[in-house]
């Protein structure tokens, strides 16, 4: 049978079409400490990948001098390896062209980590795989897992982390030039298991496992392995990886933890029924930075559990939907948010989202209301608020207290605790979006994956950003479905004060390059491997700029399925304001737009 990948993400478990598709795109560099490594964490996937075209090379760290039984043998037993490594790797279908050997003492990595200077010479294990990676320029890399028994496996890991930053920085310049792009990062397990669960997993077949058997068999000085041998054909044709996130240390994204206005920091830990709190509170002057780093504190106080009335309102959804209403960004990123995450559901839960005019214009009686809002004070779901009949059946959702919508309905959740400083429905939006998906997930059994994107959102806030783009005039943010990419258009008109189109799903690829111009900058968000290369073809023909936020773009985050969408607006927020300083507005004061929506403040 032809082998299978099976990816967990954010949204639940699916099968990948390719390599790409689970987030493995090639060339693929295997870094392994000791030769036999690679066949025992990897000997299938090798295989599937080199079935599916993937060029692999592959660096081992160490001489495997250490490995011998019969001390009579230790002196030949380098070259004996070699041989072995070779052999084996012809087994799997690796080329002897494709290995790099580094050559350090087996058993002794960790005396070798980094880089130093011996005799006028670099060295050191960081160095070298420097020099491997700037040579490969691989799509994935992939290492052994840091929480590995063996010591020359730990510091394996710890070294190819480093010198993915290294590989793409302005250092070292005799060793090539650095990468375009932080690699994709996979963990295999050898001796132990993975910390936390794998995230993908490749399903091969009896011939595969075969070969990965006949290639270990190469092994022959390896007498120690007969173990990991029979757990290889114990668990047949399977192989596991962990995905794993290559961040900077982002000291932005700390400042408002430790931020007062005044009145004490912000609370820490669980917070009060019907209220999410944001931690810290923005700091003065800070503005619209400081509502952006309000992200991280919202997450660190986030309730273990979903609010129970909405996870009562989903697990009634299949029989009376639950519908949304909103205006502007409380609807965009929340809605699609939501919609993506029930459709991965195990059972069918069921949301429908409409504008407060539009609601209002239905019998609504054989749905569950949600009103969602900002200020609390939104006209058009004020107005709704006012035609339901008594005593009103709804819930809400508000970022701040003390509106009509909190007073007009029997239960509503208070998102923030104070409201934002420069630019409304940032913060607040992130919150009902984790605050309606969370409960889903509740109601469905799923997880959500709240390390992960606590992750990703340290890393959205120490993106390095490009240059603004000078004269742009129109953004178009090409994004998924969940939602991201309509939310981010809005804020650009707000913010930067130039128009902001929203491109959903595959749009861009239709049509778009007609009307581009040297004004124009495309912004893709988790844009799809099988459509990047011809896109930024097509786009940059035009004399209009590309940038891509993803796991292979030029500002690098993870993907966590539809849950990206957070990580991609805190990017999209700080790109906002860095367009608006270089077109001379103060993203700290923004000329407000006089929304007709906002004219109702009861």
């Amino acid at each position: 049978m032809p082998s299978t990948l099976t990816l967990r993400s954010a949204s639940g478990v699916q099968t990948a079409a390719s390599w790409a598709a689970a987030g493995a795109p090639g060339p693929w560099l295997i870094v392994v400490p000791h030769d036999d490594d690679l066949v025992l964490g990897m000997g299938l996937c090798v295989q599937s990948a080199l079935a599916a075209g993937i060029p692999i090379a592959v660096a081992i760290v160490s001489d495997g001098g250490m490995g011998y039984f019969d001390p009579a043998a230790q002196p030949a037993l380098v070259a004996r390896r070699w041989q072995e490594m070779v052999a084996s790797c012809a087994r799997l279908g690796i080329a002897q062209a494709q290995l790099h050997a580094l050559g350090y003492p087996d058993g002794s990595l960790p005396q070798h980590q980094g880089a130093r200077l011996v005799t006028g010479a670099a060295t050191g294990i960081a160095y070298d795989l420097c020099r491997v990676l700037r040579t490969v320029r691989p799509g994935t890399v992939f290492g052994p897992t840091r929480a590995d028994l063996h010591p020359d496996h730990r510091a394996v890991a710890a070294e190819l982390a480093i010198s993915c930053f290294h590989a793409g920085g302005e250092i070292w310049a005799e060793l090539g030039t650095p990468l375009a792009a932080v690699p994709a990062r996979f963990d295999y397990a050898v001796y132990c298991p993975f910390p936390g669960e794998p995230t993908l997993h490749l399903h091969s077949d009896a011939p595969s496992l075969a070969t990965k058997l006949a290639a270990l068999g190469c092994f022959t000085s390896q007498r120690q392995i007969s173990s990991l041998v029979s757990a290889v054909q114990a668990g047949g044709p399977h192989e596991y990886l962990q995905r794993q996130t290559l961040a900077a240390y982002p000291p932005p994204a700390y400042r408002t933890w430790f931020a007062t206005d005044g009145a004490g920091p912000g609370p820490v830990g669980a917070p009060a029924a019907d209220t999410v709190a944001t931690g810290a509170s923005s700091a003065p002057g800070a503005g619209f930075d400081a509502d952006c780093a309000r992200v991280l504190p919202l997450l660190a106080s986030w309730p273990e559990r979903a609010w129970p009335p909405l996870v009562a309102a989903w697990r009634a959804s299949p029989t009376r939907p639950l519908l949304l209403i909103g205006e502007g960004s409380s609807r965009l990123f929340p809605a699609g948010l939501a919609r993506t995450i029930a459709a991965a559901a195990p059972q069918r839960l069921r949301l429908c989202d409409l504008g407060g005019r539009d609601a209002a214009a239905l019998p609504l009686d054989g749905y569950q209301l949600l009103l969602v809002s900002n200020s609390g004070k939104s006209r058009e779901l004020v107005e709704l608020l006012g035609t339901l009949p008594r005593p009103v059946q709804a819930l809400a959702l508000v970022g701040v207290a003390g509106g009509a919508l909190q007073r007009g309905v029997p239960a509503a959740l208070v998102l923030l605790d104070a409201p934002e400083r420069a630019v409304a429905a940032t913060v607040s939006v992130l919150a009902q979006a984790l605050a309606i998906s969370h409960a889903a997930c509740e109601a469905a059994g799923l997880t959500v994956p709240w390390a992960a994107l606590r992750a990703a959102l340290l890393q959205a806030e120490a993106l390095t950003l490009p240059p603004p783009a000078a004269g742009c005039e129109r953004i178009w943010w090409s994004g998924p479905e969940s939602g991201p990419a309509g939310e981010l258009a809005l804020k650009t008109m707000e913010t930067a004060g130039c128009l902001g189109v929203h491109l959903p799903g595959t749009m861009a690829l239709h049509g778009i390059e007609e009307v581009l111009g040297a004004q124009d900058l495309v912004i893709s968000l988790q844009a799809d491997e099988r459509d990047a290369d011809r896109l930024r073809e097509r786009i940059t023909a035009t004399g209009a700029r590309l940038l891509t936020i993803g796991p292979r773009g030029e500002l690098v985050l993870p993907d966590l399925g539809p849950w990206s969408g957070c990580a991609h607006l805190v990017a999209g927020w700080r790109l906002l304001a860095q367009l608006a300083l270089a077109r001379g507005r103060d993203a700290d004061r923004p000329v407000r737009a006089r929304k007709v929506g906002n004219e109702h403040l009861p």
